[in-house]
């Protein structure tokens, strides 16, 4: 299993996380943030960063868009 995490500044996406981890081929996706603006723009971007993975040969088993307390 591969696995790493981004976590971004405050000023970059509101200091939005993105955890990506691989198994058995599989990439699994998954978005954390406390603003609900730019978690609502991530879920609306689902189909074109799937599709993005998917024209280079990755199949994105699992996407998930979590808000952080």
């Amino acid at each position: 299993k591969v696995e790493f995490q981004i976590d971004l500044r405050s000023d970059v996406l509101k200091g939005l996380s993105v955890k990506v981890s691989s198994h058995n081929g599989k990439i699994k996706a998954v978005f954390t943030g406390s603003d609900k603006d730019v978690l609502k723009l991530i879920e609306e971007q689902k189909e074109a960063l799937t599709n993005a993975l998917s024209s280079r040969g990755l199949s994105l088993e699992d996407f998930k868009v979590e808000a952080r307390a």
